[in-house]
């Protein structure tokens, strides 16, 4: 990406835990959303799948809670988002529009 004769590169945000063998992907470039897979030492070396994306102020209706995660739709500048929130780690939280979820599938 080239802005006036300057060259940016996009680096990923650093996950929440750091992953063995981690392989990185660019959900949405503008928006800095990306998912990290790999192994986390942490939790017995399972295979860990991480989506990171910055924090927004929103307002949220919530579908699903547990004692790990809550899952709401908000709307963030005109547009339905799915957000899941972590309740074990502090500020851990993902943002997701339609065209992420349809980049999430064609993943799979």
């Amino acid at each position: 990406m080239s802005i006036l004769g300057h060259a940016y590169k996009y680096k990923a945000p650093s996950p929440p835990t750091e992953l063995i063998d981690c392989s990185n992907y660019t959900i949405d470039f503008e928006n800095r959303k990306c998912l990290q897979v790999g192994i986390d030492p942490v939790q017995q070396f399972i295979v860990s799948i991480q989506i990171i994306t910055s924090l927004l102020k929103y307002k949220r209706f919530i579908f699903l809670e547990s004692e790990l995660i809550s899952l709401s739709s908000i709307v963030y500048r005109g547009e339905t988002m799915v957000m899941v929130k972590s309740k074990t780690q502090e500020g851990c939280k993902i943002l997701l529009n339609l065209n992420d979820l349809m980049t999430l599938q064609n993943l799979e």
